[in-house]
């Protein structure tokens, strides 16, 4: 995994890996496909993990994305998504309560599907600006040293060295002692 500092164009790369690696937790893991991940349908033909990222990181954003599973194949499709301000009680306005505060190469550790993917903190700020991962999606988040990381499984290992941990998840709502993201781009809202 590639790891930056500052809020350059790999940070852009890791944020659209990123959204990928979110996209999955949009999937209930009843309805996941035998088929690898590796493989995905696009309006432009079908497209390796690697492209869709490289195809990510070159729009222009914020891009609302989705991910739907239809006859066991990953259907993927990316529209132009419209500007949101901040949130306050966001993932990200959460994470700057911490003193001393996170700087941009704190890593956070996130997980869905039951796989992890740390990131720095300046491109998960990137991911939360330019990606709207619509579909079945909820995440919660809390700072490494937390009784939610322990109580969610996170071991001394998995964290070392991180800041945060983010759990994403489809379906049923993922639940925090602390802290629990409200549902977004949920249509109608």
């Amino acid at each position: 995994m590639s790891v930056t500092f500052d809020e350059g164009p790999g940070d852009l790369v890791i944020a659209a890996r990123l959204a990928l690696f979110v996209l999955h937790s949009t999937i209930r893991e009843s309805e996941k496909s035998p088929q690898p991940e590796t493989q995905y349908f696009t309006e432009e033909g079908i497209k390796s993990a690697d492209q869709i990222v490289s195809h990510l990181a070159r729009l222009p954003t914020p891009v609302r994305c989705r991910l739907e599973l239809r006859r066991g194949e990953l259907h993927l499709s990316v529209k132009p998504g419209a500007a949101f301000p901040a949130h306050p009680n966001g993932l990200l306005g959460f994470l700057a309560s911490r003193r001393p505060p996170l700087r941009g190469d704190s890593q956070i550790v996130c997980r869905a599907n039951g796989r992890l993917f740390a990131v720095p903190l300046a491109a998960f700020r990137e991911w939360e600006r330019s990606y709207q991962i619509e579909g079945n999606f909820s995440a919660a988040a809390d700072f490494a040293d937390s009784d939610y990381a322990r109580v969610q499984g996170f071991t001394r290992q998995e964290i070392a060295g991180a800041e945060a941990v983010v759990v994403f998840g489809g379906g049923k709502p993922v639940r925090s002692f602390s802290f629990r993201v409200p549902w977004i781009n949920k249509k109608g809202k």
